[in-house]
């Protein structure tokens, strides 16, 4: 079925299914508050789901997106205007850009970005004041050690991957 057509969707979770399509299929869908594409394909590295995260810019109303184990790219300048946010995970993904494109997702609880092609310094995070949860490792996000242990101390669930 063509999920285009189901406009007054709120939820949408196709967690580790065999779905295949290009998130722009999406894109008519501003009523989600919730989005959960992550690993849609069992077998791992085989996932069906692909297309630029600019296509998903049209879903303001988001407060949760899971992308991750999936063939997604962009640039993460392009969610920057999904401020309702509170949950992102990117990770394993082909997604890059600047991290401080993210600093206007104020209301972020989890920021999920290990894996990917995410660059820039940790300081331009410290915005997010909400982080319960932090996950950078093998991102090209820098920072210095005086910024790295200000995160370790404020965020319960950090994982830098800079240590």
């Amino acid at each position: 079925k063509d999920l285009s057509t189901l406009t007054k969707l709120t939820e949408l979770s196709l967690w580790n299914t065999k779905v295949e399509g290009d998130v722009k299929d999406l894109s008519t869908l501003t009523k989600l508050t919730k989005l959960n594409l992550t690993n849609t394909n069992v077998a791992l590295n085989d996932t069906k789901v692909d297309g630029d995260v600019k296509d998903l810019s049209t879903l303001t109303k988001l407060t949760s997106l899971g992308l991750n184990w999936n063939k997604v790219d962009g640039n993460v300048k392009d969610l920057s205007k999904l401020t309702k946010l509170t949950k992102l995970n990117l990770s394993n993904t082909k997604v890059e850009g600047n991290v401080k494109n993210l600093s206007t997702l104020t209301k972020l609880t989890k920021l999920v970005l290990y894996n990917t092609k995410v660059e820039g310094n940790v300081k331009d995070l410290f915005t997010l004041t909400k982080l319960t949860e932090l996950k950078l490792a093998d991102t090209k996000v820098e920072g210095s050690e005086a910024d790295m242990a200000a995160f370790k101390e404020a965020v319960p669930r950090c994982n830098l991957g800079m240590d």
